[in-house]
């Protein structure tokens, strides 16, 4: 059976949120302002609805709701 490392935690940044930098998180990520830069997470990345995402993404997972645009 499989070890489950992901106990429910995340990483959030909200509405009209703008960030640069580089982002690594061993938990899922949701993005619902504007971020610029690169995301790095072993679990599930999410992207809202209204979100404005320019960067490198790695993820084991995504749901996109908003404008991505790899760099």
């Amino acid at each position: 059976m499989e070890k489950k490392t992901d106990k429910g935690f995340y990483t959030m940044l909200g509405p009209e949120s703008v960030f640069e930098g580089i982002i690594h998180v061993p938990h899922s990520l949701r993005i619902d302002g504007v971020f610029k830069g690169k995301i790095e997470t072993s679990a599930m990345l999410t992207i809202g609805n209204d979100s404005r995402v320019e960067a490198d993404i790695i993820a084991k997972s995504a749901i996109i709701g908003g404008k991505v645009t790899e760099t």
